[in-house]
């Protein structure tokens, strides 16, 4: 059996940094459409308060699933649930890495990116090597 980590969902997130790529289109019917990158910091936000926001419509799917069990339904009762990451199949162009890598150098300080390089210099040497 895997081990359990429980994590204090009180902690406060600090210059946290979500990067999503996004399409938008002029009007719900509309062919055309741009890709924009949208990036989200979260920053002095409670990990509860995140959690919560990202359950809300599957809370309310369940909430509205237990219609069905009213009747046997007893006050102040504990349901449990499992919430999961879905699979996904995801497919990684070689355009896609390179362009997370660019994000992920620019927002890293100049010491961190002088590392970084270091870091590569390094393995590319080993290729070269062998």
């Amino acid at each position: 059996m895997a081990e359990t980590t429980k994590t204090d969902t009180n902690v406060i997130l600090h210059n946290v940094v979500r990067i999503t790529a996004v399409s938008v289109k002029p009007d719900g019917d509309s062919k055309v459409s741009k890709k924009v990158n949208v990036r989200t910091t979260i920053d002095n936000v409670p990990l509860n308060a995140l959690i919560a926001d990202a359950l809300r419509t599957d809370n309310i799917r369940f909430q509205r699933d237990l219609r069905k069990r009213f009747d046997t339904l007893k006050v102040g009762e504990t349901l449990e649930r499992t919430y999961g990451a879905k699979v996904v199949a995801v497919v990684i162009t070689e355009e896609m890495a390179r362009d997370a890598y660019v994000i992920k150098l620019v927002n890293m300080t100049p010491a961190e990116r002088d590392i970084e390089i270091a870091k590569l210099s390094e393995k590319a040497q080993a290729i070269i090597n062998k």
